[in-house]
């Protein structure tokens, strides 16, 4: 006797169970999607706790732009090194002044940034601190200076109280200036030319636009990686790698001809790309 065939109808819960299946896939890949987004959120975040893309690529508008060229620089930096030159043979109280007024000008520069307070109190210290040294410097001057002295026939018995003050015993070895004297041995050990090289680097490549007077003649600036300009502290790093190129025997400073993005050391260091402004 043949078999009856039934028909057996179809199974409605597996086509339940298909649908929930496809609506967890699809629930997963749509979390997976905003995981990996809230992922690359992350990362592309500074949060100096882990390796993130910061310092390892050029901002896209940067792309394209042609390189300062190592004559252009080579020749800006010889003007900047000359106009040095000529700040160096200036008296150290000219150097207090402007330095003082650099201090004050970066701390008003802060005014705005809640976030950078301890940095802008800081900065009226040190300038607080110059103004004083400033202030000393100035009354040396003033006291050295013999056309201040008016009364000649004053200063000639004091003169001679001093010529018999020398051959008596001396009771103190104290100066009345000997904080001068101190501040003047200190910028003589340091190089009055150092303190003028700092301020000269610093204050120019924040404050104008990234340019020097020799890379302004030469048409040349100086940028960080990611296309902004560069802060006062971030200026003064930079100038410090110019140390670490005359510690590398100035290998630092050739290897702009053989970088593919022609960085000196100072630019490793502080991140920069010295460009044409013509492009």
């Amino acid at each position: 006797m043949p078999r009856e065939v039934k028909n057996i109808p179809p199974n409605e819960n597996a086509d339940v169970e298909h649908g929930v299946s496809q609506e967890t896939t699809q629930a997963s890949t749509q979390d997976l999607t905003m995981g990996f987004t809230g992922a690359d959120s992350a990362i592309t975040a500074e949060r100096k706790d882990i390796v993130t893309p910061y310092a390892f690529g050029v901002a896209d508008a940067l792309l394209g732009k042609r390189l300062a060229t190592p004559f252009q620089r080579g020749t800006a930096q010889c003007i900047d090194l000359l106009c040095v030159a000529l700040l160096s043979s200036l008296n150290a109280l000219f150097l207090c002044i402007i330095a003082t007024a650099t201090f004050y000008k970066a701390s008003n520069n802060l005014t705005h940034n809640a976030s950078r307070r301890t940095t802008r109190v800081c900065l009226k210290v040190g300038g607080t601190i110059m103004l004083f040294w400033t202030l000393l410097l100035a009354l040396d001057v003033a006291v050295d200076n013999p056309s201040l002295q008016t009364d000649t026939s004053i200063n000639a018995d004091y003169i001679d109280y001093v010529d018999n003050e020398a051959d008596m015993p001396s009771t103190s070895q104290n100066s009345p200036y000997s904080i001068v004297e101190w501040t003047k041995g200190i910028i003589a050990e340091l190089g009055l030319g150092f303190g003028w090289a700092a301020l000269y680097y610093s204050v120019f490549t924040a404050w104008f636009n990234g340019k020097t007077p020799g890379k302004r003649v030469m048409n040349i600036r100086v940028l960080k990686l990611d296309g902004s300009g560069l802060s006062l502290w971030e200026s003064f790093g930079r100038y410090g790698g110019y140390g670490a190129g005359l510690a590398t025997g100035l290998l630092g400073f050739l290897q702009i001809c053989w970088d593919p993005n022609r960085q000196a050391i100072q630019d490793k260091i502080s991140e920069t790309l010295v460009i044409d402004a013509t492009s």
